[in-house]
């Protein structure tokens, strides 16, 4: 059997793990914090950015995108349109070369 003082060394062993083993789970969560932290920042972030975050910036990407579809849908029209009366001209210049030419 085991005498006191062994006993009393293998607590001290054990309550010497404890503590390591504290110390690396509190290092642990201090770790996880600052990245929580540094994790909001960049998604909304900071005074020293103006409070643009990653959010913000897709918010305006997403307008500037929406914008564009616009103005892309406006002169998808006016190519339609250009086409149409191109076509109307050169059908038009078709037909007077056409008359110039039988009426000689």
């Amino acid at each position: 059997m085991a005498t006191i003082d062994e006993r009393l060394k293998a607590l001290e062993i054990k309550d010497e793990r404890r503590d390591l083993h504290i110390k690396d789970i509190r290092e642990s969560v201090k770790n996880v914090a600052e990245m929580q932290k540094e994790i909001l920042i960049v998604l909304g972030g900071s005074e020293l950015n103006k409070n643009k975050g990653v959010i913000s910036m897709l918010d305006d990407v997403k307008s500037k995108v929406e914008s564009l579809q616009i103005k892309s849908e406006s002169h998808a029209k006016d190519i339609d349109s250009a086409k149409w009366w191109g076509r109307g001209i050169a059908g038009a210049l078709i037909i007077t070369i056409f008359k110039i030419i039988t009426d000689k």
